[in-house]
């Protein structure tokens, strides 16, 4: 969360320097000229990773089968206690009230 919080707030500053100092056919030409440093720097990857935007085998959950399943199953391990505690006890209508005020 931190690093997508620091992307955006990189983003931010980016537009505003771009707005503030340069006229808008100079800040085209540069947002052209950083897209066009992605694309080559993506198509440069490809040829040596194979693929620049999708994991390799190494970071599969599972070496064979369906990842999926291993996931539910996980979830279902670590949540089970969770939802059958939950179903054990019936909030009453002051807890319920209190739980949508406060949050």
């Amino acid at each position: 969360m931190l690093v997508y919080q620091l992307l955006l707030l990189g983003g931010y500053w980016y537009s505003h320097v771009l707005a503030m100092r340069w006229k808008l056919r100079w800040q085209a030409g540069i947002h052209l000229v950083l897209l066009a440093i992605t694309a080559l720097w993506l198509i440069g990857t490809s040829f040596i990773w194979g693929s620049p935007l999708l994991p390799g085998a190494s970071w599969k959950f599972l070496a064979s089968g369906n990842p999926i399943l291993g996931l539910v199953g996980s979830l279902a391990a670590v949540h089970r206690p969770a939802v059958f505690s939950a179903l054990d006890h019936r909030p009453s209508a002051a807890e319920l009230v209190c739980k949508g005020q406060c949050g």
